[in-house]
């Protein structure tokens, strides 16, 4: 078997999950462990979707540990990066994004070095936030030293850059629409597939069920790292583009209603769309 080559700066799947066993092990206080515990769980349930460009398919082996390296095209590339983020050595971020910057050539999420950084500083910075359980000030500023430090370059490219309304997962893009636009008038199908894609549109659409399963399904989606936007952006983005079924009408969504929902830490309803459940748990 041919050796595979490697720079420590790689995405290398096996020794992030390996760092985080270390520090789960390690770890005195509960909420750390239960914070390590989770971000495993989300690498085990990436993983195995993880696809080589040329397709070929690498199913996460978590006892033997072989070097799974991340290519920046597959779209969970962004995943497993800003897990790296929240618990790489602070003072190698700079060097480690630098590093990055220089051999990323375009994704889903992002087709350029000048969409890479927007993704950083609209995308991966608020998931870092969110997922960070150590010297967490000093990662956020660091995380935007290096993002400032690429706009005063070239101030305008980074600043004409807008980060996609929405970014989903694009494996699980068709199944979603599948399940959800059966809750739409026929003739929103097609703006609902642009929507999903991050694309804006002009009226928002009519969810026609109870707008706590709308809720529950993007809550699901978002708990399971196949949103890259932060639930803050996810919350604006819902109230801005969906329109839900109360009492059997029609109502427009508030922030506030839409912000209980999906901040919980709880699913908002335990009777979720049918087949949603079968799909996160491919």
């Amino acid at each position: 078997m041919a050796k595979i080559e490697f720079h420590i700066y790689d995405l290398n799947l096996s020794s992030i999950r390996k760092r985080l066993l270390e520090l789960s092990t390690s770890a005195t206080n509960l909420k750390v462990k239960n914070k390590c515990e989770s971000l495993i769980s989300i690498l085990d349930f990436q993983g195995p979707l993880y696809a080589e460009p040329n397709g070929i398919i690498y199913k996460h082996n978590t006892e033997r540990l072989l070097p799974i390296l991340i290519d920046p095209r597959s779209t969970m590339y962004h995943v497993f990066l800003q897990i790296q983020l929240a618990i790489i050595d602070v003072f190698k971020i700079n060097s480690y994004l630098d590093y990055h910057f220089t051999a990323f050539e375009g994704n889903y999420y992002a087709k350029d070095k000048t969409e890479f950084v927007g993704m950083i500083q609209y995308g991966v910075y608020d998931k870092v936030s969110q997922n960070c359980f150590h010297e967490c000030i000093l990662r956020r500023q660091a995380i935007m030293n290096w993002v400032d430090s690429k706009r005063s370059k070239d101030q305008n490219e980074v600043d004409s850059y807008v980060f996609k309304e929405i970014a989903i997962n694009e494996h699980f893009l068709p199944q979603f629409h599948a399940l959800l636009k059966p809750y739409f008038d026929s003739k929103e199908h097609e703006v609902l597939e642009m929507l999903l894609k991050g694309n804006p549109i002009e009226n928002p659409l009519s969810f026609q069920a109870s707008c706590i399963k709308l809720l529950d399904a993007f809550h699901r989606l978002h708990h399971k790292n196949l949103i890259l936007n932060s639930k803050k952006n996810l919350e604006s983005w819902i109230c801005r583009y969906f329109k839900g079924q109360k009492r059997n009408e029609i109502i427009e969504l508030t922030e506030n209603y839409v912000h209980k929902s999906i901040s919980s830490a709880n699913a908002p309803t335990a009777k979720p769309i049918p087949g949603l459940i079968e799909m996160l748990n491919f």
